[in-house]
């Protein structure tokens, strides 16, 4: 009897500890499997049908890391055509994204920006080492991000 009660304890034991699972490890690997995790330096933007315009390589980085937060760092000076240029992202800082990976947006809170105008939402895509935001339409108010990956 006693090794029969002792088989038992061993294999609900054993039964125990192999069904453990640690649900935070395999979220922190999903997170870390998003493509746009990482930093990425402004190359592009392109508004309405005109022309891109550049940037040097590490004038604007943002930085997506895990857990949404983005961190935006513009490396030149602000002046009128800068801030045109880079409206509304034309503040350093951290605020926070979100992804749509089904539709392939991501939504950015502007908390800085007027009620009302305080989040934007663009398609996405990856390419390469190429992230772009944006996406060229039928009308003049679309605008076209690109960044590198660094």
């Amino acid at each position: 009897m006693k090794t029969y009660t002792l088989i038992l304890t061993t294999i609900l034991s054993l039964f125990t500890i192999l069904s453990c699972n640690n649900d935070d490890e395999s979220q922190q690997v999903q997170s870390d499997n998003q493509p746009i995790v990482g930093k990425w330096h402004l190359i592009s933007k392109k508004a309405g049908m005109g022309d891109a315009i550049t940037f040097l390589p590490n004038e604007v980085v943002w930085e997506f890391k895990n857990g949404n937060e983005i961190i935006r760092t513009i490396n030149m000076e602000i002046n009128n055509t800068v801030l045109a240029l880079l409206h509304p992202y034309h503040v350093s800082g951290s605020q926070n994204y979100y992804l749509d990976e089904v539709e392939d947006r991501v939504t950015f809170d502007l908390d800085y920006m007027p009620e009302g105008q305080n989040s934007l939402t663009y398609p996405f895509r990856i390419e390469s080492d190429t992230l772009i935001l944006g996406e060229q339409s039928s009308y003049d108010a679309s605008f076209i991000y690109k960044f590198a990956k660094d």
